[in-house]
């Protein structure tokens, strides 16, 4: 691994500080969760338009759903009944394909990876058992690991040193185990990307092992594409080696140059020793960035877009306990640049897990998180200035049909050649084109939710409904 020294932006020009957003106090939803929140997620549960959040409990082994009501508040909902011990992860997930996102997790000492069916009104089967007999199953993901279109399971058996995916039918079933290592020591977090661009999806695995000090993040290349079979080949140098304790590994174009970077955290279980890391494989090795931080144990990272400027900033999270920052976020300056770290919330106490949704419906995105160490749930609402409803009335702005199922026509636009763009909730692209008010914009293949179309010179945002 080759090692070099990035510098990050401290001072911001002006006009960049101005269109910074900010994010309101923290507003808890819940001072008394089960105990020790561990892993958190966010979707459209009861078929509203309010994105919903769900967490599991590691100490209290409790699956719990929170009603988004659409007024800023979430009602916790009566538990959904588990047999899980040690929860570590949770997602929400169509497993059978009927379009409801089901409740799926993990017990790390119940040894198994489970789902829960949602009847498409946040009404929770009873559990189902996707795979058991992982020896402390750590983590797990679902991805279109053998590019049939439908997507299949990995999992990472911590105590039984391996990592193993599962093919799903798509209605609810999967196969039994195909190994893709069965010789790493202590696998937890994982991310599956194409990072060589040959059309499959390829993983990363992360470890954390104690003692702590040998731990690695450590690729495997899919030979689906062009070999022809789904054996996945170890990259004979690690992305790195000799790290503390790491907690989260992903996939990430980092420097926008559609090529997948990896970003990691090394936590470390001693206070103020962890480092936050973005490794960029040049073509024969990963130049490692340790980022700036004043989180002395970082735990979760994502990228999102939050001040709507079309490049996605990080979003940081502190595994430490007692005093400090607990959430901070990096602004993206474009080509791998960033600004230095604005801090989102100071106050809480083993801030591990978070989750990203605009829960507000406002059009910019905001954050959910769980307190380790306080049984909380919070939520944090996105700032940002965007122009304003009468604003948009004012210049005879539109969208419609809104809601709308097949195609959106956007009217009011006096110059066609500005380009206009589309984000899910996710702060993903999902569009970005020329405005034309005589032909629609097809939008019948998006997954139903909330989306916006952003017009990029001047920053105009609409939000508009896909049923």
């Amino acid at each position: 691994m080759k090692q070099k020294l990035h510098f990050l932006f401290t001072i911001l020009l002006p006009v960049i500080v101005a269109a910074q957003t900010t994010f309101a106090p923290k507003v808890t939803i819940n001072n008394n969760t089960g105990a020790a929140p561990y892993t958190i997620d966010s979707g459209f549960i009861n078929g509203d338009a309010f994105a919903d959040i769900v967490i599991g409990t590691a100490n209290g082994s409790t699956l719990e759903w929170y009603l988004n009501n659409g007024d800023g508040t979430f009602t916790l909902q009566p538990l959904i009944s588990n047999t899980l011990s040690f929860i570590t992860g949770v997602k929400l997930f169509d497993v059978n394909g009927d379009g409801f996102l089901d409740i799926v997790a993990n017990g790390f000492s119940s040894n198994n990876v489970v789902w829960f069916e949602n009847d498409g009104n946040g009404n929770f089967g009873s559990q189902q058992t996707i795979v058991s007999g992982v020896s402390g199953a750590a983590d797990f993901l679902f991805a279109d690991v053998n590019n049939d279109g439908i997507q299949d399971l990995v999992v990472s058996a911590y105590f039984g040193n391996s990592v193993s995916w599962h093919e799903g039918d798509g209605i609810g079933n999967f196969g039994a185990g195909n190994l893709i290592d069965g010789s790493i020591t202590a696998p937890a977090s994982m991310s599956m990307s194409d990072i060589d661009g040959d059309g499959d999806l390829d993983l990363v695995v992360a470890t954390a092992s104690t003692p702590q000090g040998n731990n690695s993040v450590q690729v495997y290349r899919n030979d689906l594409f062009p070999g022809g079979t789904n054996t996945f080949t170890k990259e004979t140098n690690p992305v790195t080696t000799n790290k503390q304790y790491f907690f989260n590994v992903k996939f990430d174009d980092v420097d926008g140059d559609n090529n997948f970077d990896i970003l990691a955290t090394d936590l470390s279980t001693t206070a103020g020793t962890g480092n936050f890391y973005w490794y960029e494989f040049d073509g024969t090795d990963y130049i490692e960035t340790q980022f700036t931080t004043s989180i002395g144990n970082p735990a979760s990272v994502r990228m999102f877009d939050l001040d709507n400027d079309g490049l996605r900033d990080i979003i940081l999270s502190s595994g430490s306990s007692g005093a400090g920052n607990d959430i901070v976020w990096f602004k993206n300056l474009g080509s791998g640049s960033f600004a230095s770290e604005a801090v989102i919330d100071a106050t809480q106490n083993q801030a591990y897990v978070f989750t990203v949704a605009d829960f507000d419906n406002d059009g910019d995105l905001d954050i959910a998180n769980a307190a380790f160490n306080q049984n909380d749930l919070n939520y944090f609402e996105n700032e940002l200035i965007t122009l304003s409803l009468d604003a948009l009335e004012s210049q005879n702005i539109s969208v419609f049909p809104n809601p709308t199922a097949d195609f959106i026509y956007l009217i009011g636009i006096e110059n066609n050649s500005q380009p206009i763009a589309i984000f899910n909730q996710l702060g993903q692209k999902v569009f970005q084109g020329l405005p034309n008010e005589n032909e629609g914009i097809e939008v019948k293949n998006y997954a139903p939710g909330v989306y916006f179309l952003q017009l990029l010179e001047n920053n105009v945002t609409i939000k508009f409904l896909k049923q």
